[in-house]
């Protein structure tokens, strides 16, 4: 091995791409898939426990779980004033809410504990009024959240300073240094910190800063996990504890058809992943392995026993299978945490740690080796048997002849089998929830049937090889490549195993990514009628926009689109409550909705109600408008004919065709916030030109809009709604965010521009990316196993070169032999990694969709072979004729 460095480096990066893979993906999936530890940091921050009022405390309840701050059995809605003041009292009563210092408690002895203060103020922005969330604790001694620091803090800001979540620093312009207006007064940006997506503006200061001065009170402590009897201390105070252990043991347990699924996913990228590496591995060793057969032979004329040569060969195997497997994870890990510091510097939240998937990376190391280690040992004992005058002379042992491979053959017919009768039986025999419920029970059976199939393929590539090298005809470089592919077909089925090893794997991922965009798109639910746009009718107090606002809106629109055809404000009925939760907030909603619910059923072992076709059952709901037929022009194109505006007078014009009940509906009027709503049964009609979309209002008139209301007519909470415009032109997802960006600016409301932009197809990503991947893979081993195949057949090459063969034919020998031995492991790999995925899919019927992404594997299928053949024709030299002098 220490003589053939390059050969050994060659089998050592091939046992490595595999292993870097699974590695990688472990990272990916480790940041994809936030675990029990990433919930607990972000419920608690650093601390073990969180002190607080109870919700719904009634005098004597207590909590049930540690795991939230809920009271048991006897809570109740609202807690009284008396209770309220009880339970201030006793907050107040556990240390001093205003230092940074940690105290201990005389109700939960041992654990120390420091103020956490949150309060709910309005920052000035160019004019407008920004809802922000202030946070007072000390963060430097125990953070509290899931958020990254100012670099270099020492301490907490002072009176005259805050910190700003660097996504809001971002939005608003509240660099370092600027100072912004909190209610009447002027602080400073002294940092940025980093916090979680989607927890809107953030302000940090210190717990006695005066901006939490009347927030609410909390108390966040470390410690051991909280005793059941120090728990019920606390409640008999109307205190709830939350304790980081019980948090983590109910995020821990998930259901069991999502861990065993799980489980099930798990162990068959497992499995799949050691098979691609045992078998690019073994294809490697075998090519290997012949080019050692001459020192093999010399051992055994010298009277070495077969054992020993096999040891010597399989020892290589441990040697590289251990260099390649933790070249391989230390490779992925250092990809896998080098992408995710790359999304680190490219975003304003808190930043992805670093992933190092333990189990995912010993298990990736464990395959290696052992991948390594069967693969060495079958071509160690064919060459250990190798005739050894021949192997002396360094002369290449023909292949026998090519027999049908009945054990090839017949396993995989019995995967097909396997996999055929698992499909239709579950297809015919299952509902739809268990389709949904117990893929496991399809899937489990379907992977053991493709391994099986699989493992049939590489026992009949040889003769795969044969019938493909038995053409005759053709320029002499075609004929020459083919018959010492035929001559070598040990040598040819090895690089038709890489390639098909990898293709497997890879058209199995992109199936069942292709099946999920399908499914994505059936279950996708439009929200606007195509060519239109909404605007938001408030601003991020709840309070409806001003004309002017609404024409700042308008001017964000056309500045990027052009001039808007054709825009109707509409009219809406609406109840608002201003005094919710002490926010100050506007608190707004429809007073009068048309409800339809999707026709139902039960399954009698799972009692999940789903629609005859498989899917959940849903509520759909309209907010009724009231229009004069503006409206109704615009979002249908059409004009209001009389017979509609009759049809809105009598009671309601339903758009959405997946409203319509048969004539009549459901009508809900809310006539104050917190009020149960009045169901009132409604005539309704469908519009002669019906639009999809579950945002689209139903409409009416004030008339009618009165008598659902009971209510005299100009007694109704009529105002200005939600603005509707058909646009010129569709816009592109840059320009919708230009224009979200330029409202925001303009009125502070975040993403008021809603455009109907069809599904999301978020897998059509996974399949670019994944066949750029599968492309790179495929390239990456064809040339690394090529490479070693061409150096084995350097003499037979050679050979041809000295009877007079051309160097066009040369090279046209080695780019033929490239091409049908990439291009057969290509075909091969995508019928056994695309099978049995497909027929999984459609076995689950309405519950899941199948589609193979032909032109993603088409591309990799006949492209990579060519790829790989012109560049061998074109990098590889001729082989130079060697002439040895006859004894």
């Amino acid at each position: 091995m220490a003589r053939h460095k390059a050969r050994a480096a060659l089998i050592a990066v091939l046992i490595a791409l595999p292993v870097a893979m699974l590695c990688g993906l472990g990272v990916l999936q480790r940041y994809e898939v936030p675990g029990p530890q990433d919930h607990a940091l972000s419920a608690f921050g650093d601390a073990d426990l969180i002190i607080e009022p109870m919700a719904g405390w009634s005098g004597r309840c207590t909590q049930e779980s540690l795991a939230d701050t809920a009271c048991g059995a006897g809570s109740v809605d609202t807690v009284s004033a008396s209770n309220l003041s009880r339970q201030q009292q006793a907050l107040r009563s556990i240390g001093d809410s205003t230092a940074s210092t940690t105290s201990t408690s005389p109700l939960l002895p041992g654990h120390p504990v420091i103020p956490v203060r949150t309060a709910h103020v309005t920052a000035d922005w160019q004019g407008l009024d920004v809802a922000v969330t202030v946070v007072g604790a000390d963060q430097i001694r125990l953070r509290t959240a899931k958020v990254r620091l100012p670099a270099g803090a020492t301490t907490m800001p002072g009176p005259g300073e805050v910190w700003v979540g660097r996504d809001t620093a971002e939005r608003y312009g509240w660099t370092v240094g600027h100072t912004m207006q909190i209610g009447t007064a002027n602080y400073r940006v002294t940092g940025l910190t980093r916090v979680e997506p989607l927890s809107g503006p953030s302000v940090w200061v210190g717990p006695g800063h005066p901006l939490v001065a009347t927030g609410e009170l909390s108390w966040f402590g470390t410690g051991a996990p909280v005793s059941r009897a120090q728990a019920d201390l606390l409640n008999a105070h109307g205190l709830a504890v939350m304790d980081r252990q019980a948090y983590l043991d109910l995020q821990s347990d998930g259901p069991a058809g999502d861990g065993a699924t799980a489980t099930m996913l798990t162990l068959s990228v497992g499995v799949l992943a050691a098979l691609v590496t045992a078998t690019v591995a073994g294809a490697a060793f075998a090519i290997g392995a012949r080019q050692q057969r001459r020192t093999l032979a010399l051992l055994g004329a010298t009277g070495a026993d077969r054992r020993v040569m096999q040891h010597l060969v399989t020892r290589q195997g441990l040697v590289l299978g251990v260099v390649g497997s933790v070249l391989g994870a230390g490779l992925g890990l250092a990809g896998g945490n080098g992408y995710l510091a790359w999304i680190g510097a490219h975003n304003p939240y808190y930043p992805p740690s670093a992933q190092i998937p333990v189990g995912i990376t010993a298990a990736a190391l464990v395959v290696g080796v052992v991948s390594a280690l069967v693969a060495a040992w079958v071509p160690a004992r064919a060459v250990a048997r190798q005739d050894v005058l021949a192997g002396v002379r360094h002369a290449e042992t023909p292949s026998g002849p090519a027999r049908l491979p009945r054990l090839g053959l017949g396993l995989v017919l019995s995967g097909v089998v396997l996999v055929v009768a698992a499909a239709v039986i579950f297809h015919l025999g299952s509902s739809a929830t268990d389709a949904q419920e117990h893929t496991q029970t399809l899937f489990i059976p379907v992977i053991v049937g493709q391994v099986v199939i699989f493992i049939g393929m590489v026992a009949s590539l040889s003769w795969c090889v044969d019938r493909a090298a038995r053409g005759r005809g053709g320029p002499l470089g075609v004929r020459f490549a083919l018959r010492d592919l035929a001559r070598n077909r040990g040598r040819g089925a090895a690089c038709v195993a890489a390639s098909m090893a990898v293709m497997a794997l890879m058209a199995s991922i992109l199936t069942v990514a292709g099946s999920q965009d399908i499914a994505e798109t059936r279950r996708y639910l439009p929200q606007l009628p195509p060519g239109t746009a909404v605007l938001a009718s408030t601003d991020a107090q709840g309070k409806p926009l001003t004309a002017e606002r609404a024409a700042d809106q308008i001017a964000a629109v056309e500045a990027e689109l052009g001039p808007v055809p054709q825009r109707v404000r509409s009219q809406q009925l609406r109840t608002c409550d201003t005094d919710l939760s002490d926010s100050g907030l506007t608190w707004c909603s429809a007073m009068v909705s048309v409800v339809s619910t999707t026709a139902t059923r039960v399954s009698p072992d799972q009692g999940i109600i789903q629609d005859p076709n498989g899917h959940r059952s849903y509520t759909l709901r309209a907010e009724v408008v009231v229009d004069d037929g503006s409206l109704y022009h615009l979002l249908t194109g059409h004009r209001a004919t009389p017979e509609v505006l009759r049809a809105m007078d009598r009671g309601v014009v339903i758009l959405n065709p997946a409203l319509a009940t048969g004539g009549r509906a459901t009508a809900e009027i809310t006539r104050r916030q917190g009020e149960d709503p009045i169901d009132r049964r409604v005539p309704v009609s469908t519009a002669a030109a019906t639009v999809g979309g579950n945002r689209v209002p139903a409409l009416t008139t004030r008339a009618m809009a009165a008598r659902l209301a009971g209510m005299p007519p100009e007694k109704l909470p009529l105002g200005p709604g939600d603005t509707w415009l058909r646009l010129p032109v569709a816009p592109t997802s840059s320009q919708v965010d230009r224009i979200n960006a330029a409202i925001a600016r303009r009125t502070t409301v975040q993403q008021a521009f809603e455009y109907e932009s069809g599904p999301v197809h978020s897998y059509r990503a996974v399949l670019r990316w994944g066949t750029l991947v599968a492309a790179v893979l495929l390239v990456a081993v064809a040339v690394v196993v090529l490479a070693l195949s061409l150096s084995d057949s350097r003499t037979a090459r050679q050979s041809v070169a000295a009877v007079g063969a051309s160097r066009r034919d040369l090279k046209r020998i080695t780019a033929v032999q490239s091409l049908v031995t990439v291009g057969i492991g290509g075909v091969a790999g995508a019928l056994v990694g695309v099978g049995p995925i497909a027929l999984a899919m459609w076995a689950q019927g309405p519950a899941g969709s199948w589609g193979v992404p032909w032109g993603y594997l088409a591309a990799l299928v006949l492209g990579v072979p060519v790829i790989v053949a012109a560049a061998v024709r074109v990098l590889v030299p001729a082989a130079s004729p060697v002439l040895r002098p006859r004894d």
